[in-house]
């Protein structure tokens, strides 16, 4: 009976100093993709685009220049910008969040568009515009956190990084 105990002590031991080793070693768990720098630039290209179409927009709002006709350009270019985003990210590993957020701008952006081309000649009011304007700048804050949190996590914290004082 005493060593069928030490038997089954052994096998007990044993697993709970590799439980012990697991959780002291500093397992890094990465749940989304890596910074790429092309996807970051490209995405903030899209957003300095797009306020400088919204602010035209809210400039030329009751005109001629703000008629779908003469800014469907824009929607083709940007449409084109977030195709290109998209295929880049698809391919890297853990990219569902950053494709998640790709795939809520290029609707909100669509959706920009879809009541652009139901407007008259001169174009959405000024309140379909800035009621337009909220989701995408939603969208753009959302994907500028998360470029920021995957740029601030490939440079790491410096080796020679202090706490600060505890100030009583």
């Amino acid at each position: 009976m005493a060593s069928m105990q030490r038997f089954m002590r052994a096998p007990l031991a044993t697993l709970m100093v590799f439980v012990c080793l697991l959780f002291t070693t500093g397992c890094h768990v990465v749940l989304v993709m890596g910074y790429d720098d092309v996807v970051d630039h490209g995405l903030n290209q899209v957003q300095q685009d797009t306020e400088q179409f919204l602010g035209q927009l809210e400039a030329d709002t009751g005109t001629p220049a703000a008629s779908y006709d003469n800014t469907k350009t824009f929607y083709i270019r940007e449409d084109a910008a977030l195709k290109t985003v998209r295929t880049r990210v698809q391919f890297q590993p853990k990219s569902t969040e950053v494709l998640t957020q790709i795939d809520a701008l290029t609707s909100s952006l669509h959706h920009l568009q879809t009541l652009h081309r139901s407007a008259g000649p001169n174009g959405p009011s000024l309140e379909v515009v800035e009621l337009a304007s909220a989701p995408l700048e939603s969208e753009f804050a959302s994907i500028a956190r998360l470029q920021v949190a995957l740029r601030t996590r490939l440079k790491g914290v410096p080796p020679n990084a202090t706490a600060p004082p505890i100030s009583k």
